[in-house]
């Protein structure tokens, strides 16, 4: 139920690639973007013909911590459901979760010799439209990630220090640099989607290279190959990762224009009323009526209003949100009390951003609160 009626449909999320050619220096404090380069990449291998509605899905999340994975040993393999925290193939060792590998230092899964080969299946997942792979690596001799796409589908890190993205099978491009051996902690991104045929690799959330391809309706797995590197903290997803909305601190008003606290009765008679006001972060017109809730500072269950409109409380000149909760609701759920010394209003906006905002209120015998209406009542005159 809202005060106004509003007509909208919901945003779908996409992937926006832009397209940058070049190289680029990867000083150290630039290392951990490129780790988040490669994690993107290895969100490619996941893909298919995906979830329509864009559900927001972790596919891996591996960070080879224990003990899920045991140290000095080979990293645990599986094929549970999403999230995996395993890999799910070993096609060459060696291949050995360390307590430390450079800047690594959470115990990380480390390539010690040359022909290290890890598999991460994707195949057997829930197919998606796009997918986000990001990680942290340490390069100190060559890395690679092997993506099962046409186009791009290799990273590698060089011995030399070039970062070399493989076009084709044919050709390939040099995109950026780093510095083998010094421990430093790359992050690695790449974003990939299936229904535009793009894929966009980031260094230090800088993009870095662009490409185009045709005719890929899935991508079965990732392989990462390595000689003295290391990753760690592996996450694969798909879809437009939810943002905890920011929870909008409104101005409230029992009573409205009532000086000090205002004041109650426990009578069952009557209603209170309660005034939510329009400022620069809230517009009460927006706000969700169905989802209006009154209670105390102990947490006791929320009342709805009984009727609620819009109205200048404060004549300022914009439409404030009045409310009316019976008493007798509001004393039965323990909202009001004779040691109830504030309440506490909370809602939703129609876009589902929470709102809370409190008063202080005041307990009174009942005649007392006559004797005070009678006064102010004179005082008015």
């Amino acid at each position: 139920m809202n005060i106004r009626e509003q007509c909208g449909g919901p945003t779908l999320g996409y992937v926006w690639v832009r397209w940058h050619t070049g190289v680029r220096t990867i000083h150290s404090t630039t290392r951990s973007a490129l780790a988040g380069l490669v994690a993107t990449f290895l969100v490619l291998g996941l893909g298919g013909q995906a979830t329509a509605d864009g559900t927001f899905i972790v596919l891996y999340d591996v960070d080879f911590d224990s003990p899920t994975h045991t140290l000095d040993s080979a990293p645990t393999l599986g094929n549970a459901p999403a999230p995996r925290a395993t890999p799910t193939a070993i096609r060459r060792s060696p291949v050995t979760v360390v307590s430390a590998y450079g800047g690594l230092t959470a115990q990380p899964m480390a390539f010690p010799g040359p022909r290290g080969d890890v598999a991460f299946a994707l195949s057997d997942l829930p197919p998606c439209p796009d997918y986000r792979l990001a990680m942290d690596v340490v390069v100190d001799n060559d890395l690679r990630l092997i993506l099962s796409t046409p186009v791009a589908n290799v990273v590698h890190f060089q011995s030399n220090g070039n970062v070399v993205v493989r076009l084709t099978a044919q050709t390939s491009a040099t995109v950026a640099t780093y510095t083998p051996g010094d421990g430093a902690v790359m992050a690695l991104e790449v974003r990939v989607n299936l229904a535009a045929g793009s894929f966009e690799l980031l260094i230090d959330g800088t993009s870095v290279h662009t490409a185009t391809f045709g005719g890929q309706t899935a991508l079965t797995e990732f392989r990462l190959l390595g000689d003295r590197a290391a990753v760690d903290d592996i996450v694969v997803d798909s879809g437009e990762e939810p943002v905890e909305p920011v929870e909008i601190e409104a101005r409230v008003d029992v009573r409205p224009r009532c000086k000090g606290p205002a004041l109650f009765t426990l009578r069952r008679r009557g209603a209170l009323p309660v005034a939510l006001l329009s400022t620069e972060r809230l517009d009460a017109s927006s706000v969700d009526v169905a989802t209006l809730r009154l209670a105390d500072a102990e947490g006791s269950d929320g009342v709805p209003p009984k009727r609620a409109r819009l109205k200048d409380v404060n004549r300022d000149g914009v439409a404030d949100l009045m409310m009316y909760f019976r008493n007798r609701d509001l004393v039965r759920a323990g909202v009001l009390s004779s040691s109830t010394t504030s309440v506490e209003l909370t809602a939703l906006t129609l876009e589902g951003v929470p709102v809370r905002g409190a008063d202080d209120v005041k307990y009174v015998r009942c005649w007392f609160e006559r004797l005070w209406r009678w006064l102010h009542a004179r005082k008015r005159r």
